[in-house]
């Protein structure tokens, strides 16, 4: 009885200092105009520094501990980050314009969270990339040290590559089939091609080949696949980079 009795008394001890102290210690501050312009103008410089190579600020800024996780799922570390920072090589150019810049700052440590726009050159040919990057910092004492960024590519409609005559399109057209209930339609309308779940969601399907397109605003290639009359037997879609295959109902 003692025991639980002290079991009790440990658990509303517990429970008051909860109560007392709520969200004090998880809620982050409005930071600063001074702190949110040390962190854009910081930002811009680092990105600055990617195309030039440009150790010194990287070196100052990074924290031991850091670590990466790029567009493609890498992990990397600050070790290996600096080696690789070796800015553009022969043919190739751009910038990076740091934008969206918010800053959610906490007693030992801050958020930020900014849009990459990206411009590049590749021996004259022209990209333009954005991504969506989070960045945590360290406070020590009076200094930020970054400990890790997270970056991922925002997706963007590609250019129609080919023009699909009306016969390959019509090849095309028919229900696709998941499962009982779960069906896929594609449609040839007016010299384009339009896939959805039902003819209300039907959206436009960008042509990269004959028999591949993605859906615009989507980020999944569609994939079609001819049986040996020439018709479309089935779609396959690269979802998150696995096969889903959908049948052509008859």
């Amino acid at each position: 009885m003692k025991l639980n009795a002290a079991r009790r008394y440990f658990l509303l001890v517990v429970l008051s200092l909860s109560l007392a102290f709520p969200t004090r210690l998880a809620s982050a501050a409005t930071a600063s105009p001074e702190t949110v312009r040390w962190f854009q103008t910081t930002t811009q410089s680092l990105a600055d520094a990617i195309a030039t190579g440009d150790h010194a600020l990287w070196e100052r800024t990074l924290a031991a501990e850091y670590t990466l996780t790029d567009e493609e799922g890498r992990v990397i570390a600050r070790k290996e980050f600096l080696d690789e920072l070796k800015g553009l090589p022969p043919g190739f150019s751009g910038d990076i314009a740091v934008k969206e810049l918010t800053v959610d700052e906490y007693p030992s440590f801050a958020v930020v969270r900014y849009l990459y726009d990206e411009h590049e050159t590749i021996f004259g040919q022209a990209l333009h990339t954005f991504y969506r990057t989070t960045d945590t910092y360290r406070k020590d004492d009076r200094h930020w040290k970054l400990v890790a960024t997270q970056a991922t590519v925002v997706p963007s409609d590609p250019e129609p590559l080919v023009t699909p005559t009306t016969a390959e399109l019509a090849r095309l057209e028919g229900t696709y089939r998941l499962a009982p209930g779960r069906d896929f339609l594609v449609r040839a309308r007016d010299g384009k091609l339009f896939g959805g779940r039902n003819e209300a969601s039907l959206k436009e399907m960008i042509p990269l080949s004959p028999l591949v397109f993605v859906p615009k605003g989507g980020i999944y290639p569609q994939i079609f696949v001819l049986d040996a009359s020439g018709k479309a037997a089935k779609l396959v879609q690269y979802h998150k980079f696995e096969e889903v295959v959908q049948k052509r109902v008859p």
